[in-house]
């Protein structure tokens, strides 16, 4: 996971992302499997038509079970059966029959109690919930399962995001999630950092970049098209793509040439792609880019660098052209985001150390480019960060980020009682709305986080479809080795969850399949007429054990997958109170911090001249 320290942020950034972007894709040759040996979901036609449900057998964790059964479709198709969490001799064993047994093993079920470290005790052992993704055709009425611990039927038509179906006295789990579908092709290219857009005609685009060879390229897609390589071989750090005014296909990207990092893109007009052109050509490097499509135009943030500091850009497409870079925030400005209203006003909010500790800022910049005051959200010496912009059908901008207690990632050690706040020890998600000209607290969204999983969610990706339905993307760390009181923690398992606003409240966060991957893995999410899309990568890590034990599962291959979902107009209306944030003590650990990390950046010396 990256460290967010200002003395290793502010380090020589293009060394930085080298190792960022290349060296876990140059380790993952040595054991990526053959094309041959996997699997990849459908593209076409995955969608059409179609709902996937999750069904966790052994929710209750009372004991091993045999849960071997199969399942009958009512008024449709079965589609296809997936495993989720299948261990040892599970096995999906027929179009739709299976055998799987939930297992005791060490694994970390939330929130139980961390394994206590003083007394030397054994991790923690607990009965591992394991199940099926079910895909059946959305005209479908039922889905008829025979279990050895008994039946149930699911009514299809009454599978929707936040309604959660229990069976079997609430041992067997039932829940609509998105159909997952991959994207990037079935090849032996590691593919990462996507990007998504739904043009005004209803088209869905996609963009990413995919590395072999120490190398990387850069691809478009139209959902449901092959992709089209874009880039030549190089080093290339994260993809935008949005459309302009004239019905135009951005694809932006950050790449490396000497010491520089710069923004170019490519643009696909009818059916044709132009030439590579530069955006940028100074502040290197320029990366963290982000294309917003607005009712007349294209807007784009990103961060470039003054003198060893980190500012906030924007730029607008105006007819062929783009605008000159206007610094609109800085310094220390990492993980931007940014949001247009109906009028063109553009919203941007970015998380910054300039304090000596991370904080959430934001500003409005005019239709016409005249930029209201910074105002700094938050000011306690907690860590907030990893901002999200969305703007509601009141033309109001929501903002959401995680936090964690303060001193985050300091220097601590196990026998310190007053030690900072570490790496693993939690993270949640907070949510407020400029309401009124101030900010306001919206529901709380721990209601939507299943209730073994609210230790540690973050990463928040807010949008608002064009029915006014307000979205939350997040994600959460769904299982790990060992969870011990001090908050050391490895071999996790990270995935995407989905929730919504409805009568005023969060709904139960959905399970995005395919969606397993790294800390921090990046994913996207955007509105449509009446839906949303999202994207992501997946590492296709697997939860695995050998004889009991729970073993860290690594990644296999990197792939980009999207997703829909819709849910209709929302009902009822959004109650916000007053934001008051919490108190924090300020722990002092490193009193001379600038001075140390200014004598660590002006330090200089000669190698053979």
């Amino acid at each position: 996971m990256r460290i967010r320290h200002a003395a290793v942020v502010t380090a020589t950034v293009t060394a930085i992302l080298l190792l960022i972007v290349l060296v876990p894709r140059f380790l993952a040759q040595s054991r990526r499997p053959t094309p041959a040996a996997r699997q990849s979901r459908a593209t076409n036609d995955a969608a059409a038509g179609a709902v996937s449900f999750r069904v966790v057998f052994g929710y209750m964790r009372a004991a091993a079970k045999p849960y071997d059964g199969s399942v009958k479709v009512t008024g449709g198709r079965l589609r296809s059966i997936e495993p989720w969490r299948f261990l040892r001799t599970d096995a999906v064993t027929g179009a739709n029959t299976w055998k799987l047994t939930t297992k005791l093993m060490v694994f970390e079920n939330l929130p139980d109690q961390p394994t206590t470290v003083a007394d030397g005790s054994a991790p923690a052992m607990n009965i591992v919930p394991e199940g099926l993704i079910v895909t059946v055709d959305a005209a479908a009425s039922g889905a008829v399962f025979e279990t050895r611990q008994g039946g149930f039927t699911v009514p299809v038509r009454q599978l929707r995001y936040g309604n959660v179906l229990t069976y079997l006295a609430g041992d067997v789990v039932v829940e609509r999630v998105p159909v997952a579908m991959q994207v990037s092709p079935v090849n032996a290219e590691e593919h990462d950092y996507p990007s998504i857009t739904v043009t005004r005609s209803g088209q869905v685009w996609t963009a990413w970049q995919a590395y072999q060879d120490r190398g990387d390229h850069v691809y478009a897609a139209m959902a449901g098209q092959p992709p089209v390589q874009l880039s030549g071989k190089g080093d290339i750090f994260r993809t935008s793509v949005a459309e302009d005014a004239q019905g135009g296909i951005h694809v932006v990207w950050s790449e490396r040439h000497g010491e520089d990092w710069q923004l170019f893109e490519r643009v696909r007009q009818g059916a044709e792609w132009s030439a590579t052109a530069q955006i940028t050509s100074g502040n290197s490097p320029n990366f963290f880019h982000k294309l917003i499509p607005t009712a007349n135009g294209l807007q784009m943030i990103w961060v470039g660098w003054e003198k060893g500091e980190s500012f906030l850009y924007r730029s607008a497409f105006e007819g062929s052209k783009w605008s000159a870079p206007q610094r609109v925030g800085g310094p220390s400005v990492w993980s931007p985001d940014g949001a247009v209203d109906r009028q063109g006003n553009l919203y941007v909010a970015w998380d910054s150390y300039v304090n000596g500790n991370y904080d959430i800022f934001f500003r409005r910049i005019g239709a016409a480019g005249t930029a209201d005051a910074v105002e700094q959200v938050t000011h306690t010496p907690r860590f907030e960060a990893h901002a999200s912009v969305a703007v509601d059908a009141q033309g109001r901008p929501w903002l959401a980020w995680d936090e964690s207690g303060s001193n985050w990632g300091k220097d601590w050690n196990h026998q310190d009682e007053q030690r900072s706040t570490v790496l693993y020890k939690d993270r949640a998600i907070k949510v407020v709305v400029k309401d009124g000209g101030e900010w306001k607290e919206a529901p709380d969204l721990a209601a939507a986080v299943p209730d073994r999983l609210r230790r540690y969610w973050q990463i928040p990706r807010l949008t608002v479809d064009g029915t006014g339905r307000v979205w939350a993307l997040f994600q959460v760390r769904t299982s790990a080795i060992n969870n011990r009181d001090d908050f050391w923690c490895s071999g996790g398992l990270w995935d995407l969850y989905l929730t919504t606003l409805e009568n005023g409240e969060w709904k139960p966060a959905a399970y995005v399949p395919d969606s397993t991957g790294r800390n921090e893995a990046p994913a996207q999410v955007t509105a449509g007429v009446d839906r949303i899309w999202m994207t992501w990568a997946t590492d296709g890590r697997k939860l695995h054990d050998t004889n009991g034990g729970y073993q860290a599962p690594t990644m296999v291959h990197y792939d980009v997958y999207m997703a829909q979902a819709a849910a209709g107009t929302p009902n009822g209306s959004v109650a916000l109170t007053k934001f008051v944030e919490p108190r924090a003590r300020a722990q002092v650990m490193h009193p001379n911090e600038k001075e140390d990390v200014a004598r660590v950046r002006g330090y200089r010396t000669s190698v053979n001249g």
